[in-house]
């Protein structure tokens, strides 16, 4: 008979949790958009989504362009030292374009190698040019 007893209550309990869990779902309004099964109030929040996900969007491509303005200018810049003989300078803009602004700017590592080669070839000219000035001088040292 205890065995009976102890089944019956478990059973009620099981029965009055299920009845609270329907009523408690069943207690919950929500109004539905007549041509969807999203809330109303979802579309109201989709929409706020979207707009802010546009905003952001709209603000990086901004930025973007931004960035690819200064990139230019520094290039153009870097350029025109490089063609007015000083590489040096168009090296330096060169670098701070892939050290802060653009790190895969391959106008900046054209810029790099062109200054260094041609800084390689004026120490060569240099270089030929006191080999040069000594051979003409070392016949006659001594003398």
């Amino acid at each position: 008979m205890a065995l009976a007893v102890g089944i019956y209550v478990v059973s009620q309990n099981k029965k009055t949790t299920d009845l609270s869990r329907q009523n408690e779902l069943a207690t919950k309004e929500i109004t539905l958009d007549s041509d969807s099964n999203i809330p109303a109030d979802m579309d109201s929040v989709m929409d706020e989504a979207q707009t802010e996900a546009e905003a952001a969007q709209d603000k990086l491509k901004s930025q973007a362009e931004a960035l690819n303005t200064e990139i230019e200018e520094h290039i153009a810049k870097a350029k025109d030292l490089l063609n007015n003989g000083d590489y040096e300078g168009a090296m330096k803009i060169a670098q701070n374009i892939l050290s802060n602004l653009d790190g895969n700017s391959s106008e900046a590592q054209s810029i790099i190698a062109q200054a260094k080669k041609k800084i390689q070839e004026l120490a060569q000219a240099k270089l030929n040019s006191v080999k040069e000035d000594l051979k003409g001088k070392l016949p006659t040292f001594g003398k």
